[in-house]
């Protein structure tokens, strides 16, 4: 057995080093490309086929020839045909066959428009007006680059609407959007309906203080038609260098900039460039990086001015010089970074070999290492991956936003999406993750899961989150291990290698797994009888606790001495660094350096002292030749359980799914019945996975006796009736188990009226009268068509205390969002109980194989946090729910002022005399006639409310906002306010709504809460003041305000 902790590993394709995160992208290091040589074809010369067609057309194919678009081997040619004009095959054409391609640059698209003379017209017409609008400017412009094209097409067309003449209104409404399109910045429409001045800036004034390469490349983006006036963020020197500020307040989610396909640079555009035909055998990203710097040397290139902005090195620290890489010492950042530079020498060596030195005229300016190093360096920090489509991507301009760490999440930053209606373009679209002012800097997440020595290799700078801290710890089967094949094969089957790689966190537990591979490299001796075959299924669970006391007490010393070893190769100490820290000054390099020493030495001591403290326990662990003596029915620690879940238990034992090793067992809790852990269990440790076989899901109903019946229930429902017929039924299958389900739960729903009583004047005494009224609907209806037609299949009788006993477990019990499965009861996975203090529901549970060899599915149950032996094991049922929904599925609320919400409910009356013309706004933008909108304690009004209640109360004089002109822009408007009389109108709705909601409770407050001091309640009067005081805080301070005070694009209650 060894432990490796500072060797450096460089595989073929791209560096994977020891402390490389197996979770980190590089795919687009690999990928390569396949080019397809054409067929040879016989064709007829050009000349024949073309000599008598109008001059017209002649001249439009001959200036596709010029193009290098047609040629004497296309496969068809314009024509006159009884359409008019049409395409004629030149020779035999098969099915599928390519007719023609035209690339890009002859399109004519809203792009096109932007580009032109009359782009700065542009911004703000639909699409295809822009393109129409450029149509008619060429077609009168004699010296138009499109005069052969525009020539062949027809002065009109059979369509029905060249049969009438516009109408009058018509021509005043487009000539009306047409002025507005010429107003100045200062004159915007949102300006004369709100008299909010705007805080978009003109570009000019914004980019004046900048260097000069970069207001060129502003000209230049904005010559390209990417940004303009109304443009939200501009470039800016900030601390960090070059990054993007906001030229007017930005919304969470809300759009930033988007930039076209054809400015992108990818291996795409590498492939279409003049060094293209050299980049078909070349790794994507190489090809790239060669494409960089040969533009880079090139005056003319058309990227100069995106060029011109690129920084000459960054602080990756393969840009470090000798001297800083010195501090690095005993660093696996060091490691990697020595392993990257070798990479990246023989991926140059190579390159020179097979592709500089053979074609060194395309080429004139030479490359050097140097200039390789650059390039990787630019791609590696600035690229954009997991694009659709798309591994490997530089984004000009998207590409100076720089990172903050206290955005928490990358998802939803950015995404590839079309370019309109009549385009097959692609855009990139990026996103702010949350709302920023104007003038403050707009930031993204690079990667959540980088550690502070990736992220230093990456981008030169390192986080103080102490999660970012990590060290690999590299384990390997020794080939001249005697069992090294019985190992290896254990290892495969399980998902590992010959050699292990686990990335130790900071303060968090060890890695799931890395217990279980260093016992089984460790093997042998006495223990070595596990390696054989009768335990080939069973072993790495074996492997899962301590197997004997000599094989712990050898990967305790093995791995304590790895650390060891690796902290004795630092020049200082955590105290001297950090000392160093507090007397400042230093420079950035350095006290990156240092900060990485520091938190390498602090996992190193951490991973030491868990084993030091796992020495210490030896004597007190249970090793496995003890366990493999107990019976598997555990009556030792189930004696003192209620005898249904003795039964119970007895039952999953015997069905193999519970045993000595199992990491939790029932047990009486405060709340009921509960899963308490047997020993310590792990963040996300898996704690039991049960089998498909005993999950109950419409499937099961399915297949049951009363399947037949079940075709055309809801899923709930025909659940729900299997578990009340298996409830009745003595010699059921699933009788241990439907004796350990409780006959009610406190869910709202099982309440006596008395105890509803003091809900009055909340939602959810609203919400549990309308689930009663629903169940007994249900009820009613299934009674009717199932349960009166078929009584000798439910000799018991069902009633509709039974319905909605069924439907509590299910509301309370049921896991749904499974793979394939909405809902599933898990027999029990479902004693597990909820805690406020978890504040995720990911990852809690899943669905996966059973094994390599099986189609079975496994329902694998983790603990979200870790659980010393004895105590509960919980979860968060759902983070999202209200505390009225909380009391209504579970019977429970939480103190958490988040929990506490209230719903508003506005509708556009169908009374409204501009009801349709809202209803399509509405609906175009995701609403519809009613809008339902969460309010919660604390927090911002929800997204599009605002727009929505303005949107409703819209009239007067500010209704000619409903005319078809203003259809893709009068959201956008709705944001701020329209009028003062719109604004006023909504704000008294909104109180005397929530005055209204007020009324209708019997008490104050300030009553509720002396209630709850008194203390000695009943848990379900406890939990109506709770829900009483949540809902009234809400609507009182709405209904208090002297208004709604801004919140960027937003409203604060």
């Amino acid at each position: 057995m060894t432990a490796s902790v500072t060797s450096v590993t460089v595989a073929t394709g791209f560096l994977r080093s020891p402390s490389v995160s197996k979770s980190q992208n590089t795919s687009f290091l690999f990928t390569r490309q396949r080019i397809l040589l054409p067929k040879k074809s016989s064709v007829r010369p050009i000349s024949a086929s073309t000599s008598e067609l109008p001059e017209n057309v002649r001249s439009f194919w001959k200036w596709l020839g010029d193009q290098g678009v047609v040629s004497a081997k296309s496969a068809a040619e314009p024509a006159v045909v009884p359409e008019g004009l049409g395409l004629v095959a030149r020779r035999d054409i098969g099915r599928n066959e390519v007719v023609l391609e035209i690339p890009k640059r002859l399109w004519i698209s809203p792009e096109t428009a932007a580009a032109s003379k009359i782009g700065a017209l542009c911004g703000g017409l639909k699409p295809w007006v822009s393109v129409a609008l450029f149509l008619i400017r060429e077609k009168y412009d004699e010296d138009s680059a499109w005069r052969v094209y525009l020539d062949v097409l027809p002065e009109s067309t059979d369509s029905t609407i060249f049969w009438w003449v516009l109408s009058l209104s018509e021509l005043l409404s487009l000539a009306f959007f047409i002025a507005i399109l010429n107003l100045s910045d200062e004159m915007s429409p949102v300006q004369r309906i709100s008299p909010k001045k705007s805080s978009v800036r003109p570009i000019s004034a914004s980019t004046s203080e900048l260097p000069e390469n970069v207001r060129s490349f502003w000209k230049w983006l904005g010559d390209q038609g990417v940004v303009s006036a109304k443009s939200a963020a501009e470039p800016a020197v900030v601390p960090e260098g070059l990054g993007l500020v906001a030229r007017r307040d930005i919304g969470r989610n809300e759009v930033v900039l988007e930039i076209p396909k054809r400015l992108w640079i990818s291996p795409e555009t590498s492939a279409a460039s003049k060094i293209g035909a050299l980049c078909g055998g070349l790794k994507p990203w190489v090809s790239v990086a060669l494409f960089l710097i040969r533009e880079k040397y090139d005056e003319d290139s058309a990227w100069r001015v995106y060029l011109d902005v690129l920084p000459e090195s960054t602080d990756s620290t393969i840009f470090w010089s000798d001297e800083e890489l010195a501090e690095l010492k005993g660093t696996q950042l060091l490691s990697n970074t020595l392993g990257a530079k070798e990479y990246l020498e023989n991926e140059f060596s190579k390159l020179d070999q097979e592709i500089l030195l053979p074609n060194k005229d395309m080429f004139p300016s030479g490359i050097t290492l140097d200039d390789f190093i650059w390039a990787f360096g630019i791609l590696r920090s600035r690229a954009f991956s997991r694009l659709r489509g798309q591994d490997l991507v530089l984004i000009p301009l998207a590409d100076l936003i720089n990172h903050n760490p206290e955005i928490k999440t990358e998802d939803y930053a950015y995404e590839i999406k079309g370019a309109g209606l009549f385009s097959r373009d692609l855009l990139f679209s990026l996103k702010s993750p949350v709302y920023v002012k104007a003038g403050g800097q707009v930031y993204i997440q690079y990667d959540v899961n980088k550690s502070n020595a990736e992220l230093a290799l990456d981008y030169g700078f390192v986080e103080s989150n102490p999660n970012r801290n990590s060290y690999t710890l590299t384990i390997e089967i020794a080939e001249s291990d005697p069992f090294f094949g019985d190992k290896l094969d254990i290892a495969e089957t399980n998902g590992m290698a010959e050699t292990g790689y686990f990335d130790i966190v900071e303060g968090q537990s060890l890695p799931a797994g890395m217990l279980q591979y260093i016992r089984l490299v460790a093997l042998g001796g006495s223990d070595a009888f596990l390696l054989e075959s009768i335990f080939s299924n069973t072993i790495w669970g074996h492997l899962e606790l301590p197997v004997s006391r000599s094989n712990e007490e050898l990967i305790c010393r093995v791995v304590r001495d790895a650390c060891k070893s690796a902290l004795s190769g630092f020049a200082t100490t955590i105290e001297e660094d950090e000392k160093l820290l507090e007397e400042g000054k230093l420079d950035p390099r350095m006290e990156l350096a240092i900060k990485v020493r520091i938190g390498e030495k602090k996992v190193l001591q951490q991973i030491d002292q868990i084993f030091k403290d796992r020495e210490l326990e030896l004597d007190l662990l249970e090793y496995y030749q003890e366990r493999r003596l107990k019976d598997l029915g555990l009556v030792a620690s189930t004696s003192e359980l209620p005898e249904n879940v003795r039964s119970f238990w007895k039952w999953l034992g015997d069905q193999g799914v519970v045993s000595a090793k199992s990491a939790a067992e029932p047990a009486v809790v405060p709340e009921g019945l509960g899963l308490v852990a047997r020993r310590d269990i792990g963040r996300n440790e898996v704690v039991l996975e049960i089998p498909k076989r005993l999950w109950i899901s419409p499937e099961t109903a399915a297949a049951s006796k009363i399947g037949a019946l079940c075709g055309g229930l809801k899923p709930w429902v025909s659940v729900a009736l299997f578990l009340i017929r298996e409830k009745y039924d003595e010699d059921s299958a699933w009788r241990v188990y439907l004796d350990v389900l409780p006959e009610s739960t406190d869910s709202t729903i099982f309440w006596s009226e008395e105890e509803l009583a003091e809900l009055k004047g909340t939602q959810l005494l609203s919400n549990t009268l309308g689930a009663k009224e629903y169940l007994e609907n249900e009820f009613s209806k299934l009674e009717q068509e199932i349960l009166k037609p078929n009584k000798d299949m439910f000799p018991s009788g069902i009633t509709l205390d039974d319905f909605m006993w069924a439907f509590g477990i299910l509301r309370s019990r049921a896991f749904s969002r499974l793979r394939g499965q909405d809902l599933v009861l898990i027999p029990l996975a479902d004693l597990i109980n909820h805690n406020p203090e978890i504040k995720t529901e990911d990852y809690a549970y899943e669905i996966k194989g059973a094994g390599l060899f099986s189609r079975d599915l496994l329902f694998s149950l983790k603990s979200p946090v870790y659980v010393k032996a004895g105590g509960q094991v919980y979860i968060q049922y759902d983070v999202n729910k209200s505390n009225a929904e909380l009391a209504l599925d579970y019977g429970f609320v939480e103190s958490n002022p988040n929990r506490n919400s209230y719903t508003l409910t506005i509708e556009i009356p169908e009374s409204d005399p501009f009801f349709g013309d809202k209803l399509d706004i509405a609906e175009t933008n995701g609403m519809a006639e009613t809008g339902y909108f969460d309010i919660v304690e604390g927090q911002s009004l929800p997204a599009g409310m605002l727009q929505y209640i303005r949107l409703v109360a819209l009239g007067g004089s500010d209704a000619f906002l409903l005319e078809s002109i203003f259809n893709n822009t009068i959201w956008g408007h709705l944001e701020l306010p329209v009028s003062r009389s719109n604004e006023e109108l909504i704000c008294r709705v909104v109180r005397d709504a929530c005055k209204s909601a007020l009324s209708g409770f019997a008490t104050t407050i300030e009553e509720d809460e002396k209630l709850l001091e008194e203390g000695k309640l009943d848990p379900r009067m406890e939990l109506a003041i709770k829900v009483r005081i949540g809902e009234k805080k809400l609507r009182d301070k709405v209904s208090h305000s002297k208004g709604l005070r801004r919140v960027g694009h937003h409203q604060a209650v």
